[in-house]
């Protein structure tokens, strides 16, 4: 789901948890969209968030670290927070109450934050003894519904009004417009023949937010059968306040800037083609693609973030598995169903950053590397299903890859025997 689709949602009250915009609100929205661009024109306060991040800095695992531009005194704008983040919870918990399937669902969305360090439990001395601003954002969760399955996302209201009728998001600059707008994305891939979308996973909750900032991100939570309520401090930007858009996407610009001259090629894509987290990259041959393709995830891995969801109609950047389910009826009747379909992306490259040029690694036939996911993905299947290997059928076009796995001799390079080796051992 897009970001604007997103915000849209931040804005309901969070007792609806519901999207039910309008046809004027919507009309509305697919007329900003089909406008044309204004000229932007830099405000001061524009100026005053880029002299707040060219302050920034880097963390020894190379992630970015800043600090967000506040708009006027903190401590006298915002006051008392705590009440309405406590109001919050207990309406999360009565809904919780309410639709069971949520309580596993948020319990493991903050468990998560946890695991992966994007946010702290701080306890009862660190909660009274703070002598800078705080302020607490309420949360609570939508249901992204997908093509499979609905998912539960966390939003954090940072608009929601404080004692003094103030919230965090009225203090805070938002920045400039740096989002390239959609149909200038779509325009330029046109040009070219071969194209392939990916998305940076996880990429505001990838850039850290500064330690003196941290207590402006509190939030409570506990689970409903828990009576004592915990408080945690979010170290990362957050989705929901209204800075996140700039200095989510000023940070992959400096990543380009302090990163680029190693991966030129990618540079202008990273720049341009880009829409929220999603990027597209553009070529005119496979080659070049599966170029710009290892330049991506080098640049962005370079700035501690990730890529997924590779989208191509380019099959060389893709290896494909697919399982198909045989039955014979009593009345002699074959139906052949399509069961399961994988795609991996095919890996030329460490995605190790290095400061010099590495030599390049041996590259595995592509065939031998899909030939492994489908064997992986077959005996999975077979196993969940209880199908005896014998009524389990490996197929491969590919006649190296047959002769390989027909023989017992060793190839001559110990990667591709390896590979050889487990294949035989799964499908045997």
């Amino acid at each position: 789901m897009t970001t604007d689709i997103l915000a849209m949602q931040c804005m309901l009250e969070s007792s609806k948890h519901t999207l039910n915009l309008s046809p004027s609100y919507q009309l509305q929205r697919f007329s900003e969209i089909e406008n044309l661009p204004i000229i932007e024109r830099q405000a001061p306060d524009d100026q005053q968030c880029e002299n707040v991040f060219s302050r920034h800095r880097r963390d020894t695992d190379v992630r970015y670290k800043l600090r967000p531009s506040t708009r006027f005194d903190i401590v006298n704008a915002l006051d008392s927070s705590l009440p309405g983040a406590f109001a919050a919870l207990i309406e999360l918990h009565q809904r919780i109450r309410r639709e069971p399937k949520i309580t596993k669902a948020y319990i493991e969305f903050v468990n998560e934050y946890l695991r992966l360090g994007h946010m702290r439990e701080i306890n009862h001395q660190e909660v009274r003894s703070c002598s800078g601003p705080v302020d607490y954002i309420p949360h609570y969760g939508i249901w992204l519904r997908g093509d499979q399955e609905s998912k539960l996302r966390g939003v954090f209201n940072a608009s929601r009004p404080t004692s003094t009728g103030y919230s965090l998001n009225d203090d805070l600059f938002t920045g400039s417009t740096l989002q390239t707008h959609p149909w200038r994305v779509i325009i330029r891939r046109r040009q070219y023949r071969f194209v392939f979308c990916t998305d940076v996973k996880k990429m505001y909750r990838i850039i850290r937010i500064d330690d003196r900032d941290v207590d402006l991100q509190r939030i409570v939570w506990s689970p409903p059968e828990e009576e004592t309520v915990r408080h945690f401090q979010l170290l990362t930007i957050t989705y929901g306040e209204s800075c996140a858009p700039y200095l989510s996407l000023r940070v992959i610009q400096q990543l380009c800037f302090d990163e680029g001259k190693d991966y030129p090629e990618t540079v202008d894509t990273l720049m341009k083609d880009r829409y929220v987290d999603d990027i597209l990259s553009e070529a005119y041959s496979i080659e070049s693609d599966l170029h710009l393709r290892d330049q991506r995830r080098y640049l962005l891995t370079a700035g501690g973030f990730q890529s997924r969801k590779w989208i191509t109609k380019n099959q060389h950047l893709l290896q494909t598995a697919v399982v198909y389910v045989r039955v014979l009826s009593k009345d002699d009747h074959v139906c052949t169903v399509l069961l399961a379909a994988k795609t991996k992306l095919n890996s030329i490259k460490s995605l190790q950053p290095s400061i010099r040029a590495e030599p390049r690694m041996m590259i595995l036939p592509l065939e031998l590397q899909a030939a492994l996911l489908a064997s992986k993905l077959l005996c999975t299947i077979a196993n969940d299903l209880c199908i005896p290997s014998g009524n389990c059928y490996a197929l491969c076009d590919a006649q190296i890859v047959l002769h390989w796995l027909d023989s017992s001799i060793p190839v001559g390079n110990s990667l591709t025997d390896d590979y050889i080796s487990y294949i035989q051992e799964i499908i045997t």
